[in-house]
């Protein structure tokens, strides 16, 4: 929307802008997937798949921040894979 009601090097800051939010949302969206397919996996045995997905989620969320909103579950994870000695 800014991005037709400006000119010249705003409207270029804006479309940059606008492009950056939609792959933070696409980023934010794939990384929630991937930690919802963590659990089910983990609820199916899969433990070596689950361990995998939240990798996966952690390291889409990392590009944006350090307090990683999926580090818990990834941390619980870990330690599972610790109790049955490594994978």
């Amino acid at each position: 929307m800014l991005v037709s009601a400006t000119a010249g090097q705003e409207s270029q800051n804006w479309a940059e802008a606008e492009s950056w939010l939609q792959q933070v949302e696409k980023d934010a969206y794939l990384a929630e997937d991937a930690a919802y397919r963590a659990t089910r996996q983990y609820v199916a045995g899969d433990l070596r798949g689950a361990v995998a997905s939240i990798n996966e989620a952690c390291k889409l969320e990392a590009q944006y921040h350090a307090e990683l909103v999926w580090a818990p579950l990834r941390d619980f994870l870990r330690s599972e894979v610790a109790k049955i000695g490594g994978m």
